[in-house]
């Protein structure tokens, strides 16, 4: 009778201990899956950020294509992002981020860009020396 109660013993002792040392494991990886969370979020704001750059350095270079794809990028990054604070409950750094402020200046930007693009075609149709960038820019910027 003793080896059966031995038995039962150690079968219990080593589930309590099993036991403990999940508990034990599982009780950090919250503060962990937060960290994760928030590294995550922060890439696609920073990858934001950095295709804004790109735009504007391609809008220097007057290759409105690749501005437009900078700023579709930047768009969806920023949508991402806005998914990813809904997603996780984060309603405080949302309202601090106002990421639909953000796609509002993409929209602005977009809407700029195209319409400079259209004034640079124009000028360039009526030759090289008829009007140019500064005059089409003061142009676009007068109200």
């Amino acid at each position: 009778m003793t080896t059966i109660s031995n038995r039962v013993g150690m079968s219990v002792a080593l589930c309590i201990t099993l036991l403990g040392g999940w508990l034990w494991g599982a009780s950090g990886t919250g503060g962990l899956e937060r960290a994760l969370q928030a590294a995550e979020l922060r890439n696609d704001l920073i990858a934001a950020r950095a295709s804004l750059l790109a735009a504007r350095v391609a809008l220097y270079h007057a290759d409105f294509r690749q501005v437009s794809r900078y700023l579709a990028d930047a768009r969806g990054l920023a949508d991402r992002a806005g998914a990813r604070l809904e997603r996780l409950g984060w309603r405080e750094e949302a309202q601090r981020l106002d990421l639909t402020a953000f796609a509002a200046e993409i929209d602005a930007a977009e809407r700029l860009a195209a319409r400079l693009a259209r004034g640079l075609r124009g000028a360039r149709v009526r030759g090289p020396d008829a009007t140019t960038v500064e005059e089409v820019v003061g142009r676009l910027a007068a109200p």
